[in-house]
């Protein structure tokens, strides 16, 4: 093998592989496509050929190349290195481009970072000229620089994305990131690199590599910000369809507990009438017993809350129909200012799951609930007791119901013990 392959050779190798790893930590959530490891082994297998392939021939066959053209050489591989991992992560991983593009851009910064700071590290020892050379470029050096930057990215950034996250990468200002980072981070990282086989003050090469790191901190921390946003943007939509939704469903049962309450009202009327009629003979105990049940679907809960009397009457009605025990002590002026839509996301779906619980019990001598909401030491503190056989609220439900207290300055939690689940919340007035 020709000698001057071996330095260059040996060097490409470390790069690919911290641009490797750079994108396997970002992309390592995302669904994996079919023959994962078979498509991984491919592209491992290409990448190694490509830099063997790129080494000679721009070392050995072509020389030139690493002469005076070397800037726009150097610059022009790794612009297609980035474009060939962007390929690698789509063949691999199930996602859309802007996904693959937010990690090949943000794997990319990562791994010039830690290029960045070898360079450095070549630069001080030439200054320091203390027999450092040697061991800066051995393979053992290029792992301990690659922790050094690594790890604090992937504690900092990386560990706190999500593969939910990531799928929600679908904005064109990527392909901006794309422009800086192939553009400003490469261009910057070969100059730099260019500009030690000339006779440039070691003040103003330092100055350089220390503002190429600065370059790549930013870019890396510009990407994250646009992800966040993204998510928050994302969650704050989700929150806004939710309250639609609950809104839409409170309205919906003041509409049907009212709807109810009328038809009972009226029929309890004729049964009144009926009973006065006295050519009713044996049918006056039958419609006794009727006129008592209409009572029940007469019977409004009052709180002094709207809101919160239309979803305790509603679901007083359904645990009646299930043959559930409803015992409800209930201060309605303690939740304030509180909107209807948070109220029906707490109350509702804390009932709910409530009776979605007790109703699957074996044992029906267990079927009650017990709700007590009343003012304590400034605030309003909601306990809802029932049996249940295991946890009776979806992470779904526990979400909307945390939210709707939050919104409030309250906190939320559940406990299970000895086959009773208590929910326990506290509001702020």
């Amino acid at each position: 093998m020709d000698p001057r392959l071996m330095p260059i050779l040996g060097e490409a190798i470390v790069t690919m592989g911290q641009i490797s790893l750079a994108q396997w930590l970002f992309a390592r959530r995302l669904p994996l496509r079919t023959h994962p490891i078979l498509r991984g082994v491919l592209v491992a297998g290409l990448a190694v050929v490509g830099t063997v392939l790129f080494s000679w021939y721009g070392t050995v066959a072509h020389p030139e190349l690493m002469g005076s053209r070397q800037f726009v050489t150097v610059f022009l591989t790794f612009s297609f290195v980035l474009v060939l991992c962007l390929a690698a992560v789509l063949f691999v991983y199930d996602c859309s481009p802007w996904t693959a593009l937010y990690c090949c851009t943000s794997g990319y910064t990562m791994q010039n970072l830690a290029s960045g700071l070898s360079g450095f590290c070549t630069l001080c020892a030439q200054r320091l000229n203390a027999g450092l050379l040697p061991l800066i470029h051995t393979l053992g050096f290029a792992v301990a620089v690659t922790a050094v930057v690594y790890i604090p990215c992937y504690l900092l950034l990386i560990r706190r994305l999500s593969d939910r996250g990531l799928a929600l990468v679908q904005d064109r200002r990527m392909l901006v990131v794309f422009l800086v980072v192939a553009n400003a981070v490469i261009g910057f990282d070969v100059i730099n690199k260019s500009l030690g086989a000339l006779d440039v003050p070691f003040a103003l090469i330092a100055s350089l590599r220390v503002v190429h790191g600065v370059v790549c901190i930013s870019v890396l921390a510009a990407s994250f910000e646009l992800l966040y946003n993204k998510r928050l943007e994302g969650e704050l939509a989700s929150q806004r369809q939710l309250m639609d939704e609950q809104a839409r469903q409170w309205q919906l049962s003041q509409a049907t507990v009212s709807a109810i309450n009328a038809r009972s009202h009226q029929m309890r009327h004729q049964v009144i009438n009926l009973l006065a009629d006295s050519a009713i003979g044996d049918d006056s105990k039958l419609l006794r017993e009727v006129s008592r049940e209409l009572d029940i679907y007469d019977a409004q809960a009052k709180t002094g809350n709207t809101a919160l009397d239309v979803i305790l009457t509603e679901k007083g009605l359904i645990c009646t129909q299930k043959g559930i025990t409803l015992s409800c002590i209930a201060n309605g002026t303690t939740l304030g200012a509180m909107v209807p839509a948070d109220i029906y996301a707490l109350f509702g779906r804390a009932l709910d799951g409530a009776i979605t619980a007790v109703e699957t019990l074996s044992d029906k001598g267990r079927a009650s609930i017990r709700l007590d909401l009343r003012e304590r030491a400034g605030v309003a503190a909601l306990r809802l007791e029932f049996y249940a056989d295991g946890s009776p609220y979806s992470p779904a439900d526990l979400e909307a119901m945390h939210a709707a207290a939050a919104r409030h300055g309250g906190t939320l939690s559940t406990h299970m013990a000895d086959g009773v689940c208590a929910l326990n919340a506290l509001l702020a007035p």
